[in-house]
């Protein structure tokens, strides 16, 4: 459950990241607007960690491997993928233009599949679908709605670095405590 947790915070981070860069879009519109553009990620993450869930449940002891090995490796490949995106990424500088439903599907997808491989590593050692659904929906939309609002008053791009550092930390707490299932 731990693990889990830290995994889902992680992402939440990163959506985070994305709202606080898009933040300036949005500095005119209404609190719906914003609201319905946190609803768009949200409903594609919920969605997306639900065939995370289903495709753990069909591989769930089934490879040659245990189950903790694997979320452990996962996260922490997720670790160091984050990790090195803050170091040669030009992507915290880029702002996409969500406005537009379009490119708001677009990048809510590509930020989903990031919940995709977390959610899939940690349901390997944890199969509550209802609360995975609840906590990820949740987390994700308070952090897009913080997002949004702290990005109305950026102080740099170094924060998107920083808020992405912080995703990397958290997926390692999360695979290291994914070692607790061994216990």
């Amino acid at each position: 459950m731990i693990s889990l947790i830290f995994a889902i915070l992680a992402v939440s981070v990163l959506l985070l990241s994305v709202s606080y860069r898009h933040a300036l879009l949005f500095l005119n519109s209404s609190f719906g607007k914003v609201l319905s553009v946190s609803a768009v990620f949200v409903v594609v993450n919920v969605l997306m960690a639900w065939l995370a869930f289903m495709f753990s449940s069909v591989i769930r002891g089934t490879m040659f491997l245990n189950d903790v090995y694997v979320t452990l490796s996962i996260l922490l490949i997720l670790s160091f993928k984050s990790f090195f995106n803050t170091r040669r990424s030009k992507l915290a500088e880029t702002v996409f233009d969500i406005t537009s439903f379009r490119f708001l599907f677009i990048l809510s997808l590509a930020t989903a599949f990031e919940m995709f491989m977390a959610i899939a590593a940690a349901t390997l050692i944890y199969e509550n679908l209802l609360v995975i659904l609840l906590v990820s929906g949740a987390t994700s939309m308070f952090f897009m709605l913080l997002g949004f609002y702290a990005g109305r008053n950026p102080r740099s791009v170094g924060a998107i670095k920083l808020f992405v550092l912080v995703a990397s930390i958290l997926y390692l707490i999360a695979s290291l405590t994914s070692l607790l299932n061994l216990l």
